[in-house]
């Protein structure tokens, strides 16, 4: 048994591109991040047999405030930090959504995932 713990649509203003330009002035971004634990050392009421999902969102934000080229590396890079704070989790999906993508033609958003 075991529990998915899930962060959606956290909104980010980041400095992520190849365009020296989108690291310069920022762009919007989405970020969704899942991990699962084994339920089987779960305690009721006790925050310390599970994962805090305010310290994955520190972990997303931070990792958000840094300057970026490629999507990849931060969905990478926060997954391995998750996976380095809690050992035990697993199944660690980050996906991460440029929502206006600066290339013509493209009217929707581009979005990478990473699953562990």
């Amino acid at each position: 048994m075991s529990f998915v713990i899930r962060l959606e649509r956290l909104k980010f203003c980041a400095r992520i591109g190849v365009f020296d330009f989108e690291r310069e002035n920022g762009n919007d971004f989405e970020v969704n991040v899942s991990m699962k634990i084994d339920s089987g050392n779960f305690v009721s009421e006790s925050l310390d047999t599970t994962i805090s999902y305010a310290d994955v969102y520190e972990i997303v934000a931070v990792h958000m405030g840094r300057e970026w080229l490629l999507l990849e590396s931060v969905a990478k890079s926060i997954a391995d930090t998750i996976k380095q704070k809690w050992p035990t989790s697993y199944g660690v999906k980050v996906k991460v959504t440029k929502i206006h993508p600066p290339i013509e033609g493209i009217k929707g958003s581009c979005s990478v995932e990473y699953l562990d």
